[in-house]
């Protein structure tokens, strides 16, 4: 019970940092040209990583709800591996955690 509750926060956390990158985009879409400096979107609280990524890369990203791009390195064990850049790595997290990520998907919208 404890492991679920650890990777419910790590989904949680990993959440924020995605609507954080969300709102930055949405909020001066006029300043980007092309790419985008995104913030992790790992798990970890105090991770302050950030990374450029081309605005068509990081949209392929945010169609699928459970997937996160992250800085090399920062994925759980527990993380599937779509990609591996140079600057950054795409994971999607499944099982519980997948489901409460696409929960908290900012783009997700509820039937």
């Amino acid at each position: 019970m404890q492991l679920q509750a650890q990777r419910a926060r790590h989904s949680a956390i990993a959440s924020v940092h995605r609507t954080m990158n969300e709102r930055r985009k949405n909020d001066a879409p006029e300043h980007f040209h092309g790419s985008i400096t995104c913030e992790c979107e790992c798990h970890r609280a105090e991770c302050g990583d950030n990374f450029e990524i081309a605005l068509d890369d990081y949209e392929a990203v945010r169609a699928e709800g459970r997937r996160f791009v992250v800085a090399p390195d920062h994925q759980d064990d527990d993380e599937l591996m779509i990609a591996v850049e140079p600057s950054y790595s795409v994971i999607e997290k499944v099982g519980d955690p997948g489901r409460d990520a696409q929960t908290l998907d900012p783009r997700w919208t509820k039937p």
